[in-house]
């Protein structure tokens, strides 16, 4: 115990030094924790990214090593039946029977709505029956 008035005062600030310094120790020690513990998180985040990675890319082998199995494989074709060739020989020798006929391009404009007016002109000119046994007969 402190016997003069300056060293209780000392004491006094001492302690209360001691208090203070306490708490900034313990603050300081809880933000190197924090800091330490944000390290390790990312550092097992770049881990795990990493295995990842390399797992993916295992993942990646594995699959193509099972597409190049034999079931996977896209089947061969296989040539036409008899029946199909068959059929395909009947349309080549129908088509041969029955050439397509080749139009002469037109030059200039088409008369086709004209020529159509000038054949019902002339079958009423000539007489033919339009149907109810009525007939047209132009007189001139």
């Amino acid at each position: 115990m402190a016997n003069t008035a300056q060293a209780r005062k000392r004491a006094r600030q001492a302690q209360k030094h001691r208090l203070h310094n306490a708490s900034r120790r313990s603050l300081l020690r809880t933000r190197i924790k924090q800091v330490l513990k944000a390290i390790e998180t990312g550092v097992n985040e770049l881990q795990a990214a990493t295995a990842a990675e390399q797992s993916k890319d295992q993942d990646k082998q594995k699959l193509a090593e099972i597409l190049r199995r034999s079931e996977y494989q896209k089947p061969e074709e296989k040539g036409e039946s008899l029946f199909q060739k068959w059929w395909r020989q009947f349309q080549e020798w129908l088509a041969r029977q029955m050439p397509e006929r080749k139009e002469a391009p037109t030059t200039g404009p088409s008369f086709e709505g004209l020529r159509v007016v000038l054949q019902v002109v002339l079958f009423a000119v000539v007489g033919e029956p339009l149907g109810n046994g009525i007939t047209l007969v132009l007189d001139g």
